[in-house]
């Protein structure tokens, strides 16, 4: 039988294990499960400001009823995912959000199909948030905005947890 101690040292090791922390000068402020960092993006990011995530349509359509993506174009990622980047050392005063743009794609297996892509930048729990959806779902933008203030109280909790294991 384990000690409590142990035991609460064998937890911590396995929460950090899944656990990626993002501060400024040697504080901790989020604590992102693998799950929610954006793959392809985390290699070129590891000791920046900015906190990649990235979420699949799959994973879009359980948390926001209403997200959909372009037919034919669901396993390409920049129509079908939702991402973005917090960033923690960004501007937290006005912020713009630029027009979706419209882009023909006229290569490759998508040829044919249109992108109509959005970014959308907004300062939530304090910290600069900047991500990106299809204007298909632009009536969705307060349920994002929701969604990702959400997950900011979930990854400074993270940390919170950590410290208390």
């Amino acid at each position: 039988m384990l000690r409590s101690g142990a035991m609460a040292t064998i937890c911590a090791a396995a929460l950090a294990g899944s656990l990626h922390s993002f501060g400024l000068d040697g504080g901790v402020i989020l604590c992102v499960a693998d799950r929610d960092l954006d793959p392809e993006r985390m290699p070129v990011m590891p000791r920046s400001t900015q906190v990649p995530f990235f979420f699949g349509a799959a994973d879009m359509r359980q948390e926001i009823s209403g997200y959909s993506v372009d037919t034919g174009l669901e396993r390409y990622r920049p129509a079908s995912a939702f991402y973005g980047t917090v960033d923690l050392a960004g501007d937290t005063g006005a912020v713009a959000t630029p027009p979706c743009r419209h882009e023909a794609l006229s290569a490759g297996p998508y040829a044919g199909h249109e992108l109509k892509s959005c970014e959308r930048t907004v300062v939530l729990d304090g910290l600069r948030v900047t991500y990106r959806f299809q204007e298909r779902n632009a009536a969705l933008i307060p349920e994002f905005d929701r969604f990702l203030s959400a997950k900011i109280v979930e990854w400074r909790a993270n940390c919170h947890a950590t410290e208390r294991l």
